[in-house]
């Protein structure tokens, strides 16, 4: 188990969902090795043209965020050069990376034949209690077509 003691200079742990995140565990320890300041290595990631803010940097050591984009990802594996460590000593721990985006509609929709197949019968008589005065079959058509 990780010493979390030695990761907490702002009096925040390095920890995503109740464990230590590998990737922000290693970045912490390699800056520290380094004795670099994040203004620094953002200074030296700029000059080998990769643009990162420092806040960005904190976060992922803090474990607050994880590199992910296509930029983020160059910097990172940049920042192995700066910080002094073997190539993929940090790109290896990186997690794959989450779905991004909005899901489509059809990955939503769910027939109401589905839904409802089980129990027709119990639903034709909730029906007819609010007197919808038509037959389930017809109601699941019309409720699909809104």
């Amino acid at each position: 188990m990780v010493d979390q003691s030695a990761y907490e200079p702002y009096g925040e742990k390095v920890v995503v969902e109740g464990t230590a995140e590998p990737f922000a565990v290693a970045l912490r320890a390699a800056i520290e090795a380094s004795g670099l300041s994040l203004d620094r290595i953002q200074y030296r990631l700029r000059r080998r043209g990769i643009p990162i803010s420092v806040t960005a940097l904190s976060y992922w050591q803090l474990g607050r965020r994880r590199p992910e984009r296509a930029g983020s990802l160059v910097a990172v594996r940049c920042l192995e050069g700066v910080l002094g460590v073997a190539d993929g000593a940090l790109t290896g721990l990186l997690a794959p990376p989450r779905p991004r985006g909005r899901v489509s509609r059809s990955q939503k929709r769910v027939s109401l034949d589905t839904l409802w197949s089980a129990d027709r019968a119990s639903v034709s008589s909730l029906l007819e209690k609010f007197n919808a005065g038509m037959d389930i079959s017809v109601w699941c058509r019309s409720v699909t077509m809104i």
